[in-house]
């Protein structure tokens, strides 16, 4: 008896396990993020585990289910067809209730008539297979199911997962290779993306609150850029701009085409390459790149982890949690006591930032002979608001306890009732939101110190171009919305802009001038070449960027880069029709219909022109009506409108054609003639863009400059730089 169990358990372990070796694989082969190994390591103990108990109930049940004949004959055969019958039926009947059959009670007709059909086939199975092996193809199987095998196998099963570790992490599927060899003395790069933290919330930017003393510190060791503005008012057409240096007028990426586009796309009958994006570039450029976050729009589904080499993406099961018993373990682990974890602390932010200083420190898939290019998002200031404990409670109003304002209702449908005109906002209620968010940005900002130090502890900071920005802001009622939609309001679109590198960046210097997140790009590879003295080849890709490098912007009397940004804001029908206000029936009657239109703004310093897909306009005096309250300004001169319309559209429409031209497989080759450029800029004159097709036709290697966008800056006058 003793002796059927331990090779009953044996087997169990070596079937299930090489099971799990298989899936294991599979998963890895489309998981859309690096494939690491050691995933295997991870996964084997669940499959060893589950493999022995199944193996060891199909040794108790063996004198039940075979003739002694044959048990005494082949005992390791018969075993083994007992356990695989048995695993296949359970992998089926498992997914078919988990799945399918979610939430269908088990002892109902449509549960219980699939679930029998599928043991009566089961038990066909086993039948056709125990009648296979009493003949002629019995003795020939079973060697290969002796004790002596299967303990064989289930040591190679281990090593193999143990030298997994050692094998080298693969790059993400949708990265470029690193160039062989970075460029000598390149500095790292880290991007840090304070999700939907607006610069007006910011002590760094003098909020009257406390908000960011950490953030601060690296501000006063580096650059602050107070004009800087987001390309979009929320997060996935933001960082779409972000990582692509592009408006979404050019990357298209919103409401109503939820992805960057990371594949071929096709225009008339050309082949359109992917949008280029900043880690690609770097990882051309010999960077080893790096995505972590928990945010559900920096995913692979969103195409935002696009050039990535390695990706932590906590809102998605990890290579492990992919597999079946990884699944099943994620799902149902935690209900049991003795393995059940405490709650998050927070909602990712000490997660992310632990697993960026272990990669850091040299974990799994850190090439350290390279440089980095680190983008984290931290995502605490996004509603609803539940700050921990050791902040919950640093600004709320006199009279408010903690119990209190945790017991505000939050909810989506409380926030949308009142966007539908359901129900009043009371003043207490937004102060104990404002408490709550600017709570939530202290705890982020206590997060950013623990990484700081970190660098510092593992020698890195001073070697690393640290940037830390936002994607958008939040409104809180001003203009009858919550949340960060439907609008172009200052409130939501002017973000924070920090760099620091003490070798380069002057320390405590305050820029005035405009930024764009769309500059972030330019300026990251410019930086890089300067500090390495090695210039980047030029590509159509770099030359179809729609921002430009804020570097010479920075010092006493340094010209703006830019006295305008452009920000845009698709039409959001998708989103809407998910209100519970929306009805399908009388659209007309939906109180949020007027937002369901695009917006494209021109701001300047003092003026905010926007456009409407209506066609309706509005232009904003900024100095005589900063929150933007008025519908229009009365008092703007037709003139001033005028003009700042047609420098919006001059400048979308040579975007587009610039785009057009050098994003053409036939344009990218540089050899390209002269009556091809002709004959592509005539296409694009005749869509209604602007182009000189007089100096198209010249000599050629000028004649992609032909559809070169008008200048950022229209009088460039010095402007005194503030210090600290």
């Amino acid at each position: 008896m003793l002796r059927r169990l331990f090779h009953g358990l044996l087997l169990g372990a070596l079937l299930i396990g090489l099971a799990g070796l298989v899936e294991t694989a599979r998963v890895l082969r489309d998981y859309p993020y690096h494939r690491d190994p050691g995933t295997w390591l991870q996964a084997l103990p669940l499959y060893l585990g589950a493999g022995a108990v199944l193996g060891l109930v199909a040794a108790v049940l063996l004198p039940w289910i075979t003739r002694r004949k044959e048990r005494e004959a082949y005992p390791g055969l018969f075993l083994g067809i007992a356990i695989g019958v048995a695993a296949a039926t359970l992998v089926y009947l498992l997914r078919l209730h988990f799945t399918r059959l979610a939430g269908v009670p088990f002892f109902s007709a449509p549960s219980l008539l699939p679930t029998v059909l599928a043991l009566a086939v089961a038990l066909g199975v086993y039948l056709a297979l125990y009648w296979l092996a009493r003949g002629s193809y019995g003795w020939m199987l079973a060697s290969f199911f002796s004790p002596a095998l299967a303990a064989a196998g289930v040591v190679l099963l281990v090593l193999a997962a143990f030298v997994g570790t050692l094998l080298p992490v693969q790059k993400a599927p949708l990265s470029v290779a690193a160039a062989p060899v970075p460029a000598p003395g390149a500095p790292n790069v880290l991007l840090i993306v304070l999700d939907t933290v607006a610069a007006s919330h910011l002590s760094t930017y003098g909020y009257y609150r406390a908000t960011s003393p950490e953030l601060s510190t690296i501000a006063s060791e580096g650059v602050v850029f107070e004009s800087a503005f987001s390309a979009a008012p929320w997060t996935l057409t933001s960082h779409a701009s972000l990582f692509t240096g592009l408006q979404w007028s050019t990357h298209r990426t919103g409401w109503e085409h939820p992805r960057l586009d990371d594949g071929l796309e096709r225009f008339g009958e050309h082949a359109l390459s992917d949008f280029h994006t900043l880690p690609e570039e770097l990882g051309k450029r010999g960077y080893d790149t790096c995505c972590i976050a928990e945010k559900s729009w920096i995913t692979a589904d969103a195409g935002l982890t696009q050039g990535f080499h390695k990706v932590w993406d906590f809102t998605r099961p990890d290579a492990a949690q992919r597999t079946f018993l990884g699944g099943l373990w994620a799902k149902f682990a935690p209900r049991l006591k003795l393995l059940r974890r405490p709650p998050p602390p927070d909602k990712g932010a000490q997660r992310v930032v632990d697993q960026a200083l272990t990669w850091l420190g040299g974990g799994r898939g850190r090439s350290a002979e390279r440089p980095f290019f680190l983008f984290l998002n931290l995502n605490e200031a996004h509603g609803p608001y539940d700050p921990p404990d050791a902040t919950a409670g640093a600004f709320l109003p006199d009279g408010v306890t903690l119990e209190m304002a945790r017991a505000l209702n939050q909810s989506d449908e409380h926030t949308r009732a009142f966007e539908c005109g359901k129900r009043e906002l009371e003043p207490r209620e937004l102060e104990i939101l404002k408490a709550l968010y600017d709570a939530e940005i202290l705890y982020q900002d206590q997060q950013l110190g623990r990484l700081f130090q970190g660098l510092r502890d593992l020698g890195l900071m001073e070697d690393t171009l640290v940037i830390v920005t936002s994607d958008h802001g939040q409104e809180f009622g001003l203009h009858g919305r919550l949340g960060h939609q439907f609008a172009l309001v200052d409130e939501l679109v002017h973000v924070p802009l920090v760099m620091r590198y003490p070798e380069t960046l002057p320390a405590g210097t305050r820029v005035p001038h405009m930024a764009s997140l769309v500059d972030v790009f330019p300026t990251v590879t410019q930086f890089v070449e300067r500090v390495t003295g090695a210039p980047g080849a030029r590509t159509p890709e770099l030359d179809a960027l729609e921002g430009v490098s804020l570097l010479d912007c920075i010092g006493d009397g340094a010209a703006p880069a830019r006295d305008m940004v452009i920000c845009e804001y698709d039409n959001p029908m998708p989103h809407l029709q998910t209100y519970p206000c929306w009805d399908a029936q009388e659209p007309d009657a939906f109180p949020l219909l007027k937002y369901a239109r695009r917006i494209q703004a021109l701001r300047t310093q003092s003026l905010k022109y926007e456009k409407y897909g209506d066609s309706a306009e509005r232009l904003i005096d900024l100095k005589r009506n900063p929150d933007e309250l008025e519908p229009q300004d009365t008092a703007a001169d037709p003139a001033e409108e005028a003009r700042l319309r047609q420098r919006l559209e001059r400048q979308l429409n040579a975007f587009q054609a610039r785009r057009l031209v050098l994003d053409n497989p036939m344009s990218k080759a540089r050899s390209m003639s002269r009556s091809g450029i002709t004959s592509v800029a005539a296409q694009i004159e005749q869509l209604g863009y602007t182009g000189d097709l007089d100096a198209a036709g010249g000599a050629e290697p000028a004649a992609l400059q032909a559809l070169v966008p008008p200048p950022f800056v229209e009088i460039r006058a010095p402007v005194p730089v503030k210090k600290d």
